[in-house]
């Protein structure tokens, strides 16, 4: 039998999340395209989904092949303690689109994290352009041609966000400052992505596909104010069916590799490290919402 030609997840343009869970979707895509990383879409496909349960106190241990929950209970300080728990979204879960002091904030910070996740995709297309400068092989170039491509299509997709429904002039949105915590993003994936084996470089994918979906869930039981702009522009593309299958399919696709990465070069210990690295860098970007900076010379 061929082996699959459809991708691994497929996402609606409708239901699209952030850039960097777009991101982690198209390279997990890639590698279960790739016979040299791991299993293949029609061996994860053969492993059942199941309902979406995220670890947490109380829970049994979580079964020798589950990656992802061994990483949240192996981590959860810092996992359900701090990401789970993060200001913004617990703001936006709240605040009413009443022109309040607390909806002008959430608005705001709305604003400059979505302009740092430009700023990320920036950053990640100078990365990647630079990687394929130096490919080896013309596999490696069509390969980092590809993340070029993806990583220009997130760039226009995120200041379409911005200078449309936002409503930020592009002007604004390109002399905004890059914040060292978004350039220590990107290059954090990069390094992990250049210096480390694939499992590993998977693994620091991990919190930005699965922790927005727990987040965008959360939310949604609160019952938000459903015509605020990140109602429509992060809630609900990360409460979605899409949300739910991305975060299957990457558990799934960890458990059929669990040969792989039981016998990966890196032991548990550099997975916990990687997985807490990627869980602060996405409290970062929490961060930015909570606290927002000026855009444009009139704000």
């Amino acid at each position: 039998m061929a082996p699959s030609a459809q991708p691994l997840i497929s996402i609606s343009p409708s239901s699209a999340p952030s850039s960097r869970a777009l991101r982690a979707i198209h390279v997990l895509n890639a590698a279960a395209a790739n016979p040299k990383t791991g299993p293949s879409v029609d061996d994860v496909n053969q492993v059942a989904d199941q309902d979406v349960n995220h670890w947490k106190p109380g829970d049994a241990d979580p079964n020798s092949s589950d990656l992802v929950n061994i990483l949240i209970k192996n981590n959860w300080d810092i996992w359900g303690e701090k990401l789970l728990k993060n200001k913004f979204c617990q703001d936006m879960a709240t605040q009413k689109q009443d022109g309040s002091a607390g909806y002008k904030k959430v608005y705001n910070g709305f604003k400059w994290y979505t302009v740092q996740d430009y700023k990320y995709c920036q950053q990640l297309l100078r990365y990647d352009a630079e990687r394929m400068s130096k490919a080896p092989s013309t596999d490696d170039l069509m390969q980092s041609a590809q993340h070029v491509y993806n990583d220009l299509e997130y760039a226009q997709d995120t200041l379409k966000t911005c200078t449309g429904t936002l409503d930020i002039p592009e002007a604004d949105v390109n002399a905004a400052e890059t914040d060292s915590a978004s350039a220590a993003y990107s290059s954090f994936e990069f390094s992990v992505a250049e210096r480390q084996d694939w499992v590993n470089s998977l693994v620091a994918m991990i919190p930005c596909i699965q922790v927005y979906y727990v987040l965008g869930k959360a939310i949604l039981k609160q019952k938000p104010d459903t015509s605020t702009v990140w109602y429509a522009n992060w809630i609900l593309p990360n409460s979605g069916n899409d949300a739910v299958k991305s975060c299957q399919k990457q558990m799934n696709f960890f458990k059929a590799a669990d040969s792989d990465w039981h016998s990966s070069q890196y032991n548990m210990n550099i997975f916990n490290q990687t997985f807490r690295e990627a869980c602060q860098h996405e409290m970062d970007f929490f961060n930015f919402g909570e606290n927002p900076k000026p855009i444009g010379p009139d704000n």
